[in-house]
């Protein structure tokens, strides 16, 4: 009953009681401003569905108005030994308050997961009022699809707080089967975990952040490896690209795929041919919310041209954007390679994606670069030999020596490290 005592704060005007069995689902500030005082009225609150046409209301979710007389009144009520349990307010402040002195707002400001006759859906409520014994209730569907999302809020919130990073946030490389000898570099297994390690040691992402995205059963021991340090690996259906440029770009259009990962709000995909080089741990909430999909242009393009570069992605899953992509991906047949970068080209246009800061991908052979590899956070290692300074690439030398030195910790082995700097993953000029 300690609700009654929201009439004896004469210091405000209005006092917005909720009950801790309450969630807020969209802005209330409605409620406020709905919840008008005078001629005395001293509670606003719901009708609840099951009380109409009698318009009792619900106390989960009031407004109070205080005053001098009611707090005295209801501070001498509730002190009753009958008006001492919780489940007696109802009961109280119908009596209580007369008709003429309640007014009633929207039901969606206290929707009763409980409640048998309630107006509307969950998903439309503004505030939920649930009850954990009531089993039924809290066990259908929609319920706990509106709890995960609740949950995911709270996530987030608490991350801010202890500087951390939220258990919905995923950071993704896209892995497919390897390519035959003679079509492109064969990427080894050990230097996919090295790109790895270098994610959790450089990039500061936890290892439950990390994930393998993969198709068919491309690499089973690297995500073994990654699953027993706390990662996922997530398997995918390949899409693969209409006549493609070699067995490299075949699978290009499977990281459409990334937008269908519902579980998770934001996936940021990191192509294996990248060095990671310092903490991005802050890439994830670069890309603005208006926006599915971010990323880095290709200089190599501009000013005639906005091409996009998929080396670093920031995605945000989305099901009607997912269904979009793939009714359009089916009519749809790309001028040039990498074909998901054409498509992003081409159907999202570059007024339909966001723009990352360069250093989050930086592009050695950019004809425009004006910041050094000591100043990005992570550099693409194909093209290496049209840009980059002796001293750049002495810095990235370190930087893989390093790399090496961390992974040695993990127990991956050194021993073809010569042939990943001049080849494939690793990819530098001697």
């Amino acid at each position: 009953m300690t609700q009654a005592y929201a009439w004896c704060m004469e210091e405000y005007r209005q006092v917005v009681f909720m009950d801790v069995r309450t969630i807020v689902m969209h802005d209330i500030n409605g409620l406020v401003a709905g919840c008008e005082g005078g001629d005395g009225v001293g509670l606003c609150a719901v009708a609840t569905g099951e009380d109409l046409p009698f318009y009792k209301v619900d106390p989960g979710v009031m407004v109070a108005f205080p005053s001098k007389d009611r707090c005295e009144d209801l501070a001498r009520i509730a002190s009753m030994p009958r008006f001492r349990t919780a489940s007696c307010a109802k009961t109280l402040f119908n009596t209580y308050f007369t008709y003429e002195e309640r007014m009633v707002v929207d039901p969606r400001f206290n929707t009763i997961t409980f409640e048998t006759k309630t107006v509307h859906k969950l998903k439309d409520a503004f505030v939920i009022q649930y009850a954990p014994s009531h089993v039924p209730s809290t066990a259908r569907a929609d319920f706990s699809i509106l709890f995960r999302k609740v949950d995911r809020v709270v996530d987030l919130f608490s991350a801010e707080l202890k500087n951390r990073m939220p258990w919905h946030v995923l950071y993704a490389t896209l892995l497919t089967p390897p390519t035959q000898e003679g079509e492109a570099v064969i990427t080894s297994s050990a230097a996919l975990m090295k790109h790895f390690v270098s994610q959790f040691a450089l990039g500061k992402i936890p290892w439950k952040n990390q994930a393998i995205i993969y198709t068919e059963n491309a690499y089973p021991e690297v995500r073994e490896w990654l699953v027993a340090k706390g990662g996922h690996a997530i398997k995918v259906p390949s899409l693969l690209c209409p006549n493609p440029r070699g067995a490299r770009s075949k699978y290009g259009f499977t990281k459409l795929q990334l937008f269908g990962l519902k579980d998770w709000d934001v996936v940021v995909h990191i192509d294996p041919g990248t060095i990671i080089l310092d903490d991005i741990t802050r890439l994830w909430r670069a890309c603005p919310s208006e926006f599915n999909l971010c990323l880095v242009e290709e200089p190599e393009h501009k000013p005639e041209a906005h091409y996009p570069n998929d080396g670093v992605l920031v995605t945000r899953p989305d099901t009607a954007f997912y269904r979009r992509i793939m009714n359009c991906r089916k009519r749809f047949s790309p001028s040039r390679t990498p074909c998901e970068t054409d498509f992003f080209y081409r159907f999202l246009k570059p007024q339909g994606y966001g723009l990352l800061d360069p250093k989050y991908n930086m592009m050695a052979f950019d004809p425009y670069r004006r910041l050094g590899f000591v100043g990005a956070k992570i550099i693409r290692t194909d093209l290496l030999e049209k840009g980059g300074s002796r001293e750049e690439r002495s810095f990235l030398d370190a930087k893989l020596d390093e790399i090496s030195e961390l992974s040695l910790q993990y127990n991956i082995s050194d021993s073809d490290s010569t042939t990943e700097r001049k080849t494939g993953l690793w990819f530098f000029l001697p």
